[in-house]
């Protein structure tokens, strides 16, 4: 079965090169650093490596400038530096739902990969799955749920933040949404 993509990352390996360039020019300015991809684009082995990724980027429907998203990924994210984290820092998460909650969500979002597998609704031969739309269906359907972990959320913190925890909890949803989406493929490679 072939799924709708609404993210599109490089190969593991094109993205090493990147970082690479990045971490060599991460200091210059904008102009050095424009002068320096041209002449990188036109080096003869990353020519082929950028053909090579153009065509995978497009075979898995992307619909953009690839050089551009390239350019962008090496100037604005490779550049900036990984934050460390520190391990010896004993902090407490406040944003963890119950185990009844996020096991709601999980049904949902399975139930909803299989309606959409099951209905067959293609395009292009792929089925779509938008985190968005699963994530605003579970909202209209599930919120009585919702309702009762906001009540439980207020009585262990004592108060509630709604702008937080709405993005908090749109956040974990998409992020399990993902997660079951990436296992549920690779179930169907196997």
């Amino acid at each position: 079965m072939n799924y709708q993509q609404y993210r599109f990352d490089f190969t593991p390996s094109f993205a090493s090169c990147l970082a690479e360039f990045a971490a060599i020019y991460k200091t210059a300015d904008r102009k050095t650093f424009q002068f320096e991809w041209s002449n990188w684009c036109e080096n003869v082995e990353i020519k082929e490596q950028i053909a090579r990724e153009v065509k995978i980027m497009e075979d898995n429907g992307f619909q953009g400038d690839v050089l551009d998203k390239m350019y962008k990924s090496a100037r604005y994210y490779h550049r900036k530096p990984k934050p460390v984290e520190n391990k010896s820092t004993n902090r407490q998460h406040t944003n963890r739902f119950t185990r009844a909650f996020l096991d709601c969500v999980d049904d949902h979002i399975e139930g909803y990969i299989q309606k959409q597998s099951d209905e067959m609704v293609h395009n292009n031969n792929k089925i779509p799955l938008s985190q968005t739309a699963s994530f605003e269906q579970f909202c209209k359907t599930h919120q009585d749920e919702i309702y009762t972990e906001l009540l439980e959320i207020k009585e262990e913190r004592g108060y509630l933040d709604a702008a937080t925890i709405t993005e908090k909890m749109k956040k974990a949803y998409k992020t399990r949404f993902y997660t079951k989406k990436k296992s549920r493929i690779y179930n169907f490679a196997e």
